[in-house]
């Protein structure tokens, strides 16, 4: 079947709108910074306050988030964003100028078969991810999400960061795009369904460019999506399953600039793809500290600094900055750097040592959904460290990939002891996706040299079968252990009891009643309004009913002597009714 050549151009027309619309960002940037210079304490927070109803902990927002001190730091963030974003936008013009009649991107080469090749396997995985979403009722923390960020108006959503679970760029996107529809928990898992779908599909074309055949690409691709933590958030209102497409994006582009430096749209699309992932979640620095150490040990080694690499990371920590400067300016850099999720656990290193060899070996197992036991962590030790033989080859590319796998880990774990810090999987979800196919991908390659050294080897089909047989073998194993586990083990609480829980409290809810909740009874607020009870998300005096955690005072706002106890409700919450005059 012949090759078809895709010729990938941007027109004209196409560039200055890009960049037309980058020039009205950094306008409405430069017309922040200078409101926030220009305006006092006060009348931000009244300004603030006016947009949109009650919001999650709202009496503590000016103390804890913006206070007076916070302003004045937001005035150094302000006044520096005004500069960084001029100087952009004065780029940006040079550019419009510069815009070439037709722009080549890169060429992408094609057949029919991959074409059907790809559209099988968004179809395996539609049907894997609709079977995943019937696993597990909606969790806190996507609740969370929903509620407290999504639903929000947008630009609290973009600056009120009240705790990491507002993982600020997805919730954006799913406020702007389905605002509509009235549910961002299913909304949220939609799209990060779309992001799984892409990430396979992306999955797929980076093993075409090692050079595998259609049918091992397509092989290889499966115990990518149906690692546990990949499959497990592939249907999670949360932002990490389009952070593990934006780092699976940036680290092919990266790895395959490193092969040829002279392709500038690949540095490009690494640059883009990194700005995304920090604006998803900051926790992508991880993996960026990994790119560094990579792009640093290959210009030691080439003896050759890389102009282009260093200006793209200016770029993209000025934009990563840009786009965290309405966040700074209103929740200050204190609820990023020093909020309870990023606090070191010990007061020394030595002291976290211990604790971090023990969670890094849970992290091994569960990369490859090990057992316990002697024999699921020899095995996947052995897993593990095999792409570290990819440095021994003397295929560049292929060193080049081993080198990249050690750079991501040593990153990891260098920042963990920095920190101090035992992050969640979900935090390197990336790092355990690029080691299943490192491992995948290294097992290929054995059995390739070994039908190559082995006489009388009856062929490549021999090998191709022998080596399917073990993927299909390790996927189906890995779907029986998702179904199994998942519903418990991917927050570290089992997510359908809880839901059961609470749902047969609300049952003790007479139908049709009015229900006002404290701000930690979200959860509660969201299975209400879905059973059509008379809900209120800001605190009511005129509602019949109010939950709240059991052993926590009342809202300010509604005396305790106005409501008499009604009911447990489940996890540590109570109905409490209010009494009648």
């Amino acid at each position: 079947m012949a090759i078809q050549t895709i010729k990938m151009v941007v027109p004209t027309a196409i560039q200055k709108v890009v960049l037309g619309m980058i020039a009205i960002l950094l306008v409405s940037l430069l017309c922040f910074s200078v409101f926030y210079l220009l305006t006092d304490y006060s009348s931000l927070v009244n300004w603030y306050l006016d947009d949109g109803a009650c919001f999650y902990h709202q009496s503590e927002w000016r103390t804890r988030f913006f206070s007076p001190s916070v302003k004045t730091q937001g005035n150094v963030f302000a006044g520096f964003g005004f500069l960084v974003a001029l100087v952009f936008l004065f780029l940006v013009g040079r550019a419009w100028k510069a815009t070439a009649t037709r722009k080549e991107l890169f060429f992408v080469s094609v057949n029919r078969g991959d074409i059907w090749m790809s559209l099988l396997l968004l179809l395996l995985c539609i049907m894997v991810s609709v079977w995943e979403w019937g696993l597990m009722a909606p969790a806190y923390d996507e609740v969370f999400s929903a509620v407290n960020c999504a639903e929000e108006p947008l630009f609290r959503t973009l600056t009120y960061y009240m705790l990491p679970n507002n993982h600020i760029a997805f919730n954006l996107l799913n406020g702007a795009c389905f605002g509509w529809y009235g549910d961002m928990v299913l909304s949220g898992r939609l799209l990060s369904v779309l992001g799984y779908l892409l990430t396979a599909f992306s999955v797929y074309w980076a093993s075409r460019m090692l050079q595998l055949n259609r049918y091992v690409a397509f092989i290889a691709v499966i115990p990518v999506a149906f690692q546990f933590h990949t499959l497990g958030f592939a249907t999670q209102a949360r932002g990490y399953e389009l952070q593990l497409l934006c780092g699976w994006l940036s680290s092919v582009s990266l790895v395959a600039y490193t092969v040829n430096g002279k392709k500038t749209s690949l540095l490009y699309t690494n640059t883009l793809f990194n700005t995304i992932g920090f604006a998803l979640i900051p926790s992508f620095l991880f993996l960026y500290i990994g790119q560094l150490i990579f792009t640093s040990v290959v210009s030691f080694v080439r003896r050759r600094v890389d102009v282009s690499y260093l200006k793209c990371q200016v770029v993209l920590a000025s934009a990563v900055f840009l786009f965290y400067l309405p966040a700074l300016c209103f929740s200050g850099l204190a609820s990023f750097t020093d909020n309870s999720w990023v606090k070191p656990m010990t007061d020394s290193v030595g002291d976290f040592i211990p604790i971090f060899t023990q969670a890094f070996d849970v992290f091994i197992r569960d990369c490859f959904s090990a057992d316990a036991n002697a024999f699921g962590r020899s095995v996947s030790y052995l897993l593990f460290f095999l792409p570290i033989t990819f440095v021994f080859s003397k295929d560049r590319k292929l060193k080049l990939i081993g080198g990249y796998f050690i750079a991501t880990w040593v990153a990891f774990i260098l920042y963990s002891l920095y920190i101090r810090r035992i992050s969640f999987h979900r935090t390197i979800l990336i790092q355990l996706s690029i080691s299943v196919f490192c491992s995948v991908y290294c097992v290929y390659n054995l059995l390739c040299r070994l039908g190559a050294r082995v006489k009388g080897f009856p062929g490549q089909r021999v090998l191709v079968v022998m080596f399917s047989a073990i993927v299909l073998l390790y996927g189906g194993y890995l779907l029986v252990f998702n179904r199994e586990r998942v519903d418990w083990v991917l927050y570290g609480y089992n997510t359908n009891s809880v839901y059961e829980e609470q749902k047969a409290g609300l049952a003790k809810l007479p139908e049709g009643s009015s229900v006002t909740f404290s701000d930690d009874a979200f959860y509660f607020y969201y299975m209400c309004r879905k059973q059509h009870y008379i809900v209120s998300r800001c605190i009511s005096s005129d509602a019949d009913y109010l939950i709240k955690i059991a052993d926590r005072p009342f809202p300010n706002a509604l005396p305790a002597k106005g409501y008499k106890y009604f009911a447990d409700c489940g996890n540590d919450f109570a109905i409490y009714q209010k009494l009648t005059e």
